[in-house]
């Protein structure tokens, strides 16, 4: 904790507000609180400790009326500080609520910063004292013994008992994280339960267990052994079936391809006839249809002309009509103007001159517009004649090409014949290799048990009759020992024979010596023995003869197979040569062959070369075609703009007298204009009436001209435009003809059969395709069918034996899953057994350690321990101060309680009690502790404490130690404040706070640094 600021105001002695910064003096890192006795110096300490824990060192909470001056009726204590990263603020007010020194109530509260805010994180407004103990991890009472030492609590911590002194240094640390008495305990109840769980789970596999997995491994080599068998048989009945279905998929193919084919060539003919009639449908396209859209071109443009000729006569009509009416006025108004005729004929006569000249610019750049118009048509026109003539170029190298194109089916049939003829050379040479490499198998095969017999050492007979024979040895050796047994037996009877009298047991008058049985037994032994050495030996070689003589007739059927398959593709291979059709072409020597295919994919690569040329071309007249059209409509509209100009002013010269002309008509147009506004003004007066029929006599005679030459023009382009289609007819009519066609009607109605051309071509060439793909298939299917004839009735028997063998099979595999489980949970049992055992031992040596722990732990020992070394580092950190303040004659000690001792290094190292200390020695000791312990709860950064104490105690040279160590502190990252009255400390502490007393005011507080007051 580092104090930033303390704000008192009617607190015990500091009636007037007051402020104290700490932030100058902290920042000098040793600075005092100095002033006379009962100035308020303590009052400080008393205030913090009042803001923090809602108590002080003087007064205890009962006594809360007395910490507000008794002249005050309100007081406040605000206190903020730093903790860790943090800025806090303790905030205290209260007021009086009634006369007298009765307890005032306050109100407590406490925030933190964030940015520029305060923002609240507690509020008890009864006593507001769990906040500041939990932010600073300090009790009060640790509080005021390692943070702010009031008065008279100084040697506190030296006189504390042992007890005392490890509950402080418990909370002051934290030590309770060492009391692990619980934790041990809970560690040994879990140790203890699962040493339980292990012995309870140990039990139920124990219960649980069945045969071990060694008999359930004996089973299932048994029962595998039975399943490759069934695997084997399984595995030829399935080839078998799969050869049989075979044979009877590729008859049913047969059948099917035949039936396809007969349909196919039923309906040849009508797809040749539509193939004939597709190519007449190209041809057409190529050479009639070009020739007959230009014509409807041409015919339409003539429509277009007629159309407008026809709507120019009934406007001339109507004009001329016009006109007659406007001549009739303007005479009837010409004889009412006689006076002022000749000016008015002059000033018009002008007008007319003027509009004259202007018609006559106009028209010069008209007829310049009008040539360049027929230049860009000209163009044009050559432009599509070209473009016509390499459209024609292009099909005629078309044409060719196509006739060329029918050799490249040839050509990919017989590239089909060579790729076949490969195929068998290379499967005819496969099957040799494999066929070989099978004989050689069998043949080694079929050596392996003569020299496995030959190994057998007393063996006479064949390996295979072996077994039988060792066997029934065996059981006639067995008879015959247990025949002479008999006969030792008697034996211990032969006391009582008697040669010529029966025997007791069989009647015999007649036996022969008896021979000792021992011997018998031995000889006897020994030949079974013998025997029963040989059998193993014969029957491992009857089983690798066994499975040799079947690996080597399996090699033996694949050698028949594969001779069968060789011979098939061997004839395959002389009906395929057969087949060899084409007279030009040697099916040995493809050299021929394969420079036709390169020439036919050169001329492929041409054709499309020339009909990506042919597109481009026909593009081109696409996008021509528009243009000459716009270009020939804007020459026409403009040559009807020219008759019309040429009318007007063919109209207005002839009205225009010519003596006039001949003086006006090369005058400068501004005089002409003077001139025509003189005259004009003369005539001023002049009728509204005669103008507006002059007006609308020339706008009349104007129109008709207009229209008269616009009438000659369509009529010239109209004569043009027949003749262009006339010309186009005759070159047309002959190309239908040629064709097969009388009119353009039948030609109309044949491409309309033909709309749809593309998908006539393709559905054409799909049914080629698959007439072509059919016979392939049939002639395929014929030189297959002969491998193999389908048997229904053995089929079927197969099937059925399939069926039987497969579900056995199953069942099998059901039992070997069943077994296989049973076996792997028989080793996971066994495992866990093992595994349990050794956590078992595990948690014995674990239950064993912790219930030793739980015995040192008990009795709260262990944190008595770990604070007794708390302690003793806090003692050997004290020395560090407490032997240069003693001049290195005395040093402090813990005993095994936990108590202060001191050893005197002048009375050679003697210890004894703290107590023998003087009251300097004694308040040297109660320093060093301070400063220790106040370092020690540091929590990073600087820390700081207050001592409030008079150190009056103390002479001039233990006073002049204690401040050098003082100064080291701020070296060490330490802050110390002193409260104290003694001056010559004041002299040698450069930053301090002076606090005096004014009767009236209360205390009041100045700054000095450097022995300047402030």
């Amino acid at each position: 904790m580092i104090p930033l600021q303390l704000k008192l105001k009617g607190f015990y002695s500091y009636l007037e507000e007051t402020v104290i910064d700490f932030r100058p003096l902290t920042a000098a890192g040793l600075f005092g609180i100095f002033g006379q006795v009962g100035s308020g110096k303590s009052s400080i300490v008393d205030a913090i400790g009042f803001a923090l824990y809602d108590q002080s060192e003087r007064l205890n909470r009962q006594e809360k009326r007395h910490y507000m001056h008794l002249s005050a009726r309100e007081m406040i204590v605000d206190f903020t500080f730093l903790d860790g990263d943090g800025e806090y603020r303790f905030l205290v007010s209260g007021k009086r609520s009634g006369k007298g020194d009765k307890a005032p109530n306050y109100n407590r509260s406490a925030y933190r910063r964030e940015g520029e805010a305060w923002i609240p994180f507690a509020d008890d407004r009864d006593r507001g004292t769990g906040n500041a103990a939990e932010l600073l991890g300090l009790s009060y009472e640790n509080f005021r013994r390692a943070v702010v030492i009031p008065q008279g609590s100084f040697q506190e911590f030296l006189r504390l008992s042992g007890k005392e002194r490890t509950e402080m240094l418990q909370e002051l640390f934290q030590l309770d994280r060492f009391d692990l008495y619980r934790p041990v305990t809970n560690l040994l109840s879990d140790a203890r339960r699962d040493c339980e769980r292990i012995e309870e789970r140990k039990r139920l596999i124990v219960e649980e267990e069945g045969e071990s997995s060694s008999e359930l491994e004996r089973h299932l080599s048994l029962l595998k052994q039975e399943l490759d068998r069934l695997t084997g048989e399984l595995k030829d009945l399935r080839a078998f079936t799969a050869r049989q279905e075979q044979a009877r998929q590729r008859a049913e193919r047969l059948a099917l391809l035949k039936g396809r084919l007969a349909e196919l060539q039923l309906t040849e003919p009508e797809w040749k006839k539509r193939r004939l009639g597709l190519e007449r449908f190209d041809a057409i396209t190529r050479e009639v249809l070009p020739r007959r859209t230009e014509m409807l071109e041409v015919r339409k443009r003539m429509g277009t002309l007629d159309l407008r000729r026809l709507e120019n006569e009934t406007a001339l009509r109507t004009s001329r009509e016009e006109q007659l009416g406007c001549e009739e006025r303007y005479r009837e108004l010409e004889a009412a103007m006689e006076n002022r005729r000749e000016n008015a004929d002059e000033a018009e006569a002008l007008e007319r001159i003027l509009a004259f000249r202007r018609l006559g610019e106009n028209l010069r750049k008209a007829e310049e517009a009008f040539g360049d118009l027929q230049e860009r048509e000209r163009l044009l026109i050559e432009r599509r004649q070209e473009l016509l003539t390499r459209r024609g170029e292009v099909q005629k190298e078309l044409l060719e090409l196509e006739e060329l194109a029918e050799e490249e089916g040839e050509l990919s049939l017989l590239g089909q014949w060579y790729a076949k003829a490969d195929a068998l050379q290379e499967e005819s040479k496969r099957l040799s290799f494999e066929l070989e490499a099978n004989g050689r198998k069998a043949e080694a095969l079929l050596q392996l048990p003569r020299s496995s017999a030959s190994e057998i050492p007393g063996l006479s007979c064949s390996v295979d009759d072996a077994p039988e024979t060792i066997l029934e040895a065996l059981r006639r050796r067995e008879r015959e020992i247990e025949d002479r047994l008999t006969t030792i037996g008697i034996r211990s009877h032969r006391s009582l024979l008697v040669e010529g009298a029966p025997c007791p047991l069989c009647g015999s008058l007649h036996h022969p010596v008896a021979e000792k049985k021992e011997a018998f037994e031995a000889e006897a032994e020994g030949e079974a023995e013998k025997l029963q050495s040989l059998l193993p030996m014969v029957r491992k070689a009857a089983i690798e003869r066994g499975n040799a003589l079947s690996k080597a007739e399996v090699h033996l059927d694949r050698v028949r197979q594969l001779t069968a398959s060789l011979e098939d593709v061997q004839e395959r291979t002389r009906e395929h040569l057969n087949t060899f059709c084409w007279d030009r072409f040697d099916p040995e020597e493809r050299e021929p062959w394969k420079r036709a295919t390169q020439e036919a994919e050169a001329r492929s690569r041409q054709g499309r070369l020339l009909r990506g040329s042919l597109d481009g071309v026909n593009g081109d007249l696409e996008s021509l075609e528009p243009e000459l059209t716009a270009t020939r409509d804007e020459k026409s509209a403009l040559l009807e703009k020219i008759a019309g100009e040429k009318g007007r002013s063919t109209l207005l010269r002839e009205s225009i007298p010519d003596e006039l002309f001949t003086i006006w008509g090369d005058t400068d147009g501004g005089e002409v204009a003077a001139r025509r506004e003189k005259l004009q003004a003369d005539v001023e007066g002049l009728e509204i009436r005669f103008a507006q029929a002059r007006r609308e006599r020339e706008t009349s005679t104007l129109r008709v001209s207009t229209l008269t030459g616009s009438l000659e023009e369509l009529g010239r382009s109209l004569a043009e435009e027949e003749a262009r289609f006339d010309r186009l007819r005759e070159g047309f009519l002959p190309m239908l003809s040629d064709h097969g066609f009388d009119s353009e009607e039948a030609l109309d109605s044949f491409l309309q059969r033909y709309e749809k051309a593309d998908d006539e071509r393709e559905k054409i060439a799909t049914f080629e395709k698959e007439l072509h793909a059919t016979r392939e298939q049939l002639r395929e299917a014929i030189d297959e069918a002969g491998s193999e004839e389908f048997n229904e009735e053995g089929y079927r028997e197969a099937l059925l034996s399939c069926e039987e063998k497969e579900v056995r099979e199953k069942r099998l595999w059901e039992e070997l899953a069943t077994l296989k489980e049973r076996h792997s949970r028989s080793l996971r049992q066994e495992e866990e057994l093992r595994r349990l055992e050794k956590e078992e031992r595990v948690l014995s040596r674990r239950r064993e350690a912790l219930s030793l722990l739980q015995n040192m732990m008990k009795g709260n020992g262990f944190v008595r321990f770990v604070s007794t070394r708390y302690l003793r580092e806090l003692c050997a950190r004290a020395n560090r101060r407490f032997l240069p303040l003693t001049g290195k004659s005395l040093a402090l000690e813990v005993d095994e309680n936990g108590d202060f001792q001191v050893r005197d290094l002048l009375n050679g190292g003697k210890l004894r009690s703290i107590k023998t200390l003087s009251g300097g020695q004694t308040f040297q000791a109660a320093f060093s502790l301070a400063v220790s312990l106040s370092e020690s709860v540091r929590r990073g950064g600087e820390s700081f404490f207050f001592i409030d104490e008079g150190f009056g105690s103390l002479d001039n040279e233990a006073l002049g130690q204690i401040f050098e160590t003082l100064k080291t502190l701020r070296r060490e990252r330490s802050i110390v404040g002193i409260i104290s009255h003694v001056e010559a400390l004041q002299e040698e502490i450069d930053t301090s706070l002076i606090v005096r007393r004014d009767p009236v005011r209360g205390s009041m507080i100045s700054f000095s640094e450097g022995g300047r007051g402030s």
